[in-house]
Order: structure tokens, then C-alpha cells, then sequence
């Protein structure tokens, strides 16, 4: 896995990933992105756990 140069990544005053607020150890090796906010519970029911749990929506 490659890493993002720091001069390509965009980030909050804490220094979480911008539009995402996650902090890189928050960030998992593979990702899924369900898009639509009312399927995170049809697709993290088969899930065995759940280590962090995060929303942002800009509306």
C-alpha cells in the first residue's frame, strides 16, 4: 500500500483527513464506502465489530 504524500493530503485544524475528519489511524487497510448514508446500517449489520464510527454529511 502506498502512502499519500503529505502535500496531496488536505487536512482539518486536528489534523484529520478534510471532508472525512478521520485521523490515519482511524483509517482501515480496505475501506467501503456505501455513498448513501441510510445504508450504513443495511451494511454494517455483517459486520463482526465496529472500531470506529464516524459521519460527516455537508449539506
Amino acid at each position: 500500500m502506498s502512502k499519500i504524500p503529505e502535500s496531496e493530503l488536505i487536512l482539518n485544524s486536528d489534523h484529520s483527513v478534510y471532508h472525512l475528519n478521520l485521523h490515519p489511524h482511524e483509517i482501515a487497510e480496505t475501506v467501503i464506502n456505501v455513498g448513501d448514508p441510510d445504508r450504513v446500517a443495511l451494511v454494517s449489520k455483517f459486520f463482526e465489530r465496529i472500531e470506529v464510527k464516524k459521519q460527516k454529511r455537508d449539506l
